[in-house]
Order: C-alpha cells, then sequence, then structure tokens
C-alpha cells in the first residue's frame, strides 16, 4: 500500500506512515474467528504481485508474521489462503510449515500463488481481500509394529489395532506383496484404517512404513498420509516395491505421526499492491553488456508414466541429488530480466523438439535471489529469446538459453551470485505441474502421491 499524503511505501496493516505519520485509512488487518489465538497474533507484512507474464498471469506473494502467544510450543502452521478480487473471484493456496516456534517467538512467513489473472485482480486492487486460516499445531510420533514383508505373493499380515491416546486410533490395518512382474519387480502394498476421536480435523496422520532388507539395507517407504475430519474414519494407504530377491526376509517398521491442532484463527486484509518496477533503469541495462536477474541452476530426468510408477525410492533421490549438486546446468531467468513483459518485451521461443505432454519430468533445482550475467553485442527490440529445453516450457519462472536475431546468437556468461534457495524438487506430466517439495523432506510417500495424480 502507498501512503496518500507523501507516497512512502507502507506495510500491510500499519495504522500510520512510517515517514509521515499520516493515519493509514486504506487497509487493515482483522481476526475473522478465533479458536485460542488472539486477534492480534498474526499480522500481513505485504501482499504484492508481480508484473504480469505476456499471457496476463502473475505471481501473488502473501508475507505474514505469527507471534505464538499460546504458552506451549508448537510444532507446525498449516495455512490456507485466499485472495478475493473486488468481482468475486477467488484464488487459494494451501501449505504446510514445519518450524517450532516456541511460545512468546515469532517467525515470518511467505507463501506464493502462481498463475493468477492480473485482469481479475488489478482492476481495483484497493479492494482484493486476503484471508488467511491458520492451524497451529502439535505433532506425536508412535511407534507401531514391525512386521516380516509376506513371503508369499497375497499373503496377508493383518495389523492388530492401536489407539493413539484420545485423538485417533487405528481400527485395522493390512500389509501384503504381489507376485513379481516380467522384470521381476514386486510391489509390497500396505493399507490401513483410522478413525479421528475428536471433533476437530486432524490436518494430516502421516504412517511411514520402512521396507528393510535382510541385510538392514532401506528398500523404500510405502506409507502415505491424509487428512481426517472429526469423527470420521479413512483409508492410508500405500505401496512400494524392488526386486524380489531384494525383499527375501525383509522387514516393515512401521510409525504414525498425528499433527493435532492446538490453536487456530482466521485473519482477512484488504489490499493488493502491484510491484514497483523500475523501468527506464533496467531498460538501461538491457542493451549494455550486462544484465541481473534470478538465476535457476537445475537437473532434469524424463520418465514415463510406467517408469516412474516403478522408480526405487532411495535409488532415485540419490540420483536426483548428486546430480543438482554436481551437474546441474544454470540459467538466467526471463522473469524478472531486462528482457521480460515489463521491459523489452522480446518474444520468447519455446524448444519443443524434445518435449513430451504425456512425459513424467523430474526438476531437482535451487534459485539464486540475485544473479549478475554479462553477453557480447547488443540486444534491442529485435532480438528474441530462446527458453531452455523443456525447462523453459515447464517452470513458471521461464530459464532462458540465449538471445537469437536470424542466424545471430548471443550467450549469456554467468558472472556471480547471492542468496541461494533450499534445494526443490518438482514434479510435472507434460506442462501440468503436479507437485513442488522440499528435497530434503522428500518422502516415499510423495512419489505414491505423485504417481496416483498422473493421468
Amino acid at each position: 500500500m502507498i501512503c496518500t499524503a507523501c507516497k512512502n511505501q507502507l506495510l500491510l496493516g500499519a495504522k500510520f506512515c512510517g515517514q509521515c505519520g499520516t493515519k493509514n485509512q486504506q487497509a487493515q488487518t482483522s481476526a475473522v474467528q478465533s479458536s485460542g489465538m488472539p486477534a492480534n497474533a498474526l499480522r500481513i507484512l505485504s501482499v504484492e504481485a508481480a508484473d504480469p507474464d505476456s499471457d496476463g498471469d502473475m505471481s501473488v506473494e502473501v508475507k505474514f508474521s505469527v507471534t505464538n502467544k499460546s504458552g506451549s510450543g508448537w510444532d507446525q502452521l498449516t495455512t490456507r489462503i485466499q485472495i478475493i478480487s473486488e468481482s468475486g473471484c477467488i484464488e487459494e493456496t494451501p501449505s504446510s510449515h514445519e518450524e517450532f516456534i516456541g511460545d512468546g517467538e515469532t517467525e515470518e512467513f511467505s507463501v506464493n500463488f502462481y498463475g493468477v489473472k492480473a485482469k481479475l485482480f488489478l482492476e481495483k486492487p484497493e479492494k482484493t481481500k486476503t484471508l488467511i486460516h491458520v492451524l497451529a499445531c502439535r505433532t506425536t510420533t508412535t511407534k507401531l509394529a514391525e512386521i516380516e514383508v509376506p513371503a508369499a505373493p497375497f499373503a496377508v499380515v493383518k495389523l492388530k489395532p492401536v489407539q493413539i491416546d484420545d485423538t485417533l486410533q487405528m481400527i485395522s490395518g493390512a500389509v501384503w506383496r504381489t507376485a513379481p512382474d516380467s522384470d521381476k519387480d514386486v510391489r509390497v502394498e500396505a493399507r490401513w484404517l483410522v478413525q479421528n476421536l475428536t471433533n476437530a480435523s486432524i490436518p494430516e496422520v502421516r504412517i511411514t512404513a520402512d521396507v528393510v532388507g535382510k541385510s538392514g539395507a532401506e528398500i523404500g517407504d510405502a506409507g502415505s498420509s491424509e487428512e481426517i475430519r472429526p469423527g470420521s474414519t479413512a483409508l492410508i494407504s500405500g505401496s512400494t516395491s524392488d526386486k524380489e530377491k531384494k525383499l527375501v526376509g525383509s522387514k516393515m517398521k512401521m510409525s504414525l505421526r498425528v499433527v493435532a491442532i492446538v490453536s487456530s484463527g482466521s485473519f482477512e486484509h484488504l489490499g493488493l499492491t502491484a510491484s514497483d518496477s523500475d523501468d527506464e533503469n533496467a531498460k538501461s541495462k538491457a542493451g549494455d553488456g550486462e544484465f541481473s536477474s534470478q538465476e535457476l541452476n537445475a537437473s532434469l530426468f524424463t520418465y514415463t508414466s510406467a517408469q516412474f510408477k516403478k522408480i526405487k525410492f532411495k535409488t532415485e533421490l540419490k540420483k536426483w541429488s548428486d546430480d543438482l549438486e554436481s551437474n546441474s546446468s544454470s540459467y538466467p531467468t526471463y522473469a524478472g530480466s531486462p528482457f521480460d513483459e515489463k521491459n523489452l518485451k522480446l518474444e520468447t521461443i519455446d524448444d519443443k523438439s524434445e518435449f513430451s505432454d504425456d512425459a513424467i519430468y523430474v526438476v531437482p533445482h535451487y534459485f539464486y535471489s540475485s544473479a549478475e550475467y554479462s553477453y557480447e553485442g547488443e540486444i534491442d527490440s529485435s532480438y528474441s529469446i530462446l527458453l531452455a529445453p523443456i525447462l523453459g516450457t515447464i517452470m513458471e519462472c521461464k530459464p532462458m538459453d540465449s538471445a537469437q536475431k536470424d542466424d545471430e546468437q548471443i550467450v549469456f556468461e554467468g558472472i556471480s551470485t547471492t542468496d541461494g534457495s533450499e534445494y526443490a524438487i518438482s514434479f510435472f506430466q507434460g506442462l501440468r505441474h503436479i507437485k513442488t517439495v522440499e528435497l530434503s523432506k522428500l518422502t516415499d510417500a510423495d512419489l505414491n502421491d505423485v504417481a496416483k495424480k498422473l493421468t
């Protein structure tokens, strides 16, 4: 938001301008509904829209802080955020923040919306409403039984019922294995029926089911997770696979993790700020042989749907991690560069010669928030930007390969970078983004979730 008196940038939720002291009448954050969470526990710091791309899509970043005033620590925050335009159009994104917040502590968070239609939200941005529903949670982990994986196909091991305090009970469960397929692969299947014993939703019940070979080597996790509504039952199912000989004498070690709500609140805020880009400065840099942008460092793996469903988690995770560490490629991003839609507006060219709508693309990656690049020559509006093969087609940041005009090509050389992000991994089927997970937190259950969403 902008101060009406001195044009200073205001923090959303600020009652007065920090520059001139004028009272801010434009936007206020208020508690809509609360269960154990004080009205001043959450503060929206900013709701900012990036400049739209050539398709009219933009990203919106919501930054907020949460203060724990409950008297005990929180293990995790789960948020669901909606932005609502003045005309009634709605976008929503859920997120989970696994970060301990002690009593009296304040932590800041950032959540992004992607593919938001600028035309619907920027006509009257001052009337765009942001709603945040926050669940503060505690987590408990209980060790379950250790069983032997059945030696014979479709021989079932029945699991005994277990009650987890007064929150949850496992009513029934079963584990079995399939017959080997033509590649001698065997799939271990597991099912658990659990019931929520409370009158509140449980955001996540996660069962870890590590299959361990006779030698002690980990084979995979057949677990998964579900959200469970008040008083209801839910089926949690998962699987993992490997060669039949590796599963001989293997065991399954199970544990159950419950994320229970201890405090909650709903908050709303009015106002959306469009980013204030310095177009003239960016344009002056476009032709002088140097420019700044974000940098994507990524590896790319391609699978068919059948291949992906047979992935061995531990093997592929090591491959993805090692390749990102030692063999990834670096690209300046079109979004945020002096060549994008808000500056020179250079046309982008997708190299789709190797792209397939049916392929499964796995992209381990990380970003540098600021990178300096150089090039030889002068780039003007007669040039086009050739995007990186496949990555330039599926990644929203549009990593750039080079600038080109007719037979002339100008390549970009990296000079320096600052502020690297955490390693992450994204999964796509063709152009469809399925999931992005922090690489260090990726589990076999995540791969099962991706496999379920393949078409």
